[in-house]
């Protein structure tokens, strides 16, 4: 369901002038921003620190308003051009580094700015940053390829040949080389397996792994201060009740830090999907309705675009119709009554779909099209600039 004030803060933007225009945008709910943040703070081990994965959703506006929010004590990044954005709502040392392949340059940027941690994904990355280091040494985190797959994973990072992190057969002998270096001070170690898990046990069968590997580690090398675990926490992009148990997943890892004696360490939590994804709703306008073929469409003002994810996969979030009640250009015009159809936006490829065989009750052309959960990996991840049509503007509800 869309809740009453987003509803109404549509309103508000389609009533504008320059929505005829451009009649596609995006908007984020602040409050079920902090909603999501307060479920956390409520379950997860006193010891957890929680950075928000930026990549999700980097909008200023986005970082502004997590900057209220105590619990959330920085942003994870993953380039340079995020450290700038990332730089405007949040001091260097609430900001840490994640991804493979950072440049020179992008160390350098990194280093000179003073940011928290670097999390290294390999042993000449490590050397390029001692060679960078000149003034002081640099904190960071070794990222480890774990042996063991995260099950439950719509995207799998580690249990396989991956361009992420060290390999766990080999992190021992890598760290031991990195130990040696002057200018690199590690910390501790970075687990991030997979994404979009429902299901908490999983979840925390690979929090028990990781803890398993930290413990190894301390005894081939003492005690380290951080664990990161990562992220992977999914939401529910069907609509049918299939959320993540974030009770249980808080307990459970209250009971793991206890059973490992971890209670002294920092623990680290990278998310962004789950804080944002349901904050987000991308809004189009309905230009067309058509059959081919005894097939119904809907073709809609934005498409894959705007909204890529649906498409790429292969599936329908949750999807809305709200009525405009426009007057019809013609008596016979088309219009869709409780009926299976495609949404399909306006650009020039059969792949330009953003819902698929898709039960609608009621949409006549002038519509809206509300495309929710997308609030991550939505605008940011979209190929915005494919045809050139406008790009959608974003709108945040405080």
């Amino acid at each position: 369901m869309i809740k009453t004030h987003v509803k109404e803060m549509i309103q508000h933007i389609t009533q504008a002038e320059k929505f005829a225009q451009n009649p596609s945008f995006y908007l984020y709910d602040g409050e079920a921003i902090a909603g999501q943040i307060e479920k956390l703070q409520r379950v997860m081990p006193k010891n957890v620190d929680l950075y928000y994965a930026m990549k999700a959703n980097p909008h200023p506006a986005v970082l502004n308003f997590l900057t209220n929010l105590p619990y959330v004590k920085g942003v994870e990044i993953a380039s340079t051009g995020e450290l700038e954005t990332a730089l405007s709502s949040y001091r260097p040392k609430h900001i840490i580094f994640t991804g493979p392949g950072k440049t020179l340059a992008q160390l350098q940027e990194s280093i000179d700015a003073g940011i928290k941690q670097i999390h290294i994904e390999s042993y000449l990355e490590a050397v390029r940053i001692e060679t960078l280091a000149t003034e002081s040494p640099v904190d960071v985190l070794m990222r480890v390829n774990a042996a063991r797959s995260l099950e439950g994973a719509n995207n799998q990072a580690t249990g396989g040949p991956s361009k992420f992190g060290v390999d766990e057969e080999v992190m021992f002998e890598v760290a031991g080389k990195i130990q040696q270096l002057n200018n690199i001070n590690l910390q501790g170690l970075h687990f991030f397996s997979g994404s979009g898990v429902l299901d908490s046990q999983h979840l925390l069968a690979h929090f028990k792994y990781v803890f398993e590997l930290s413990r190894r580690f301390e005894a081939e090398f003492g005690s380290i201060d951080i664990i990161d675990l990562g992220g992977g926490f999914g939401i529910d992009y069907s609509g049918n009740g299939k959320e993540l148990d974030i009770e249980h997943l808080g307990r459970g890892l209250n009971a793991l830090v206890e059973r490992y004696g971890f209670s002294d360490k920092k623990l680290i939590l990278e998310l962004g999907r789950y804080l944002v994804g349901d904050s987000g709703f991308y809004v189009c306008e309905i230009v067309d309705i058509k059959v081919s073929q005894s097939k119904k469409h809907i073709i809609t003002s934005g498409g894959m675009n705007h909204q890529h994810r649906p498409r790429s996969k292969g599936i329908n979030h949750q999807t809305f119709v709200l009525p405009r009640n426009l007057p019809r250009l013609y008596i016979e015009q088309l219009s869709v009554h409780n009926e299976v159809v495609d949404i399909c936006g306006p650009l020039c490829t059969k792949d330009d779909v953003l819902a698929k065989k898709i039960q609608i009750e009621s949409a006549e052309v002038g519509d809206l099209v509300v495309i929710a959960q997308s609030g991550a990996y939505g605008k940011s991840a979209a190929p915005c600039n494919f045809l050139s049509h406008p790009q959608p503007p974003e709108y945040f509800i405080g």
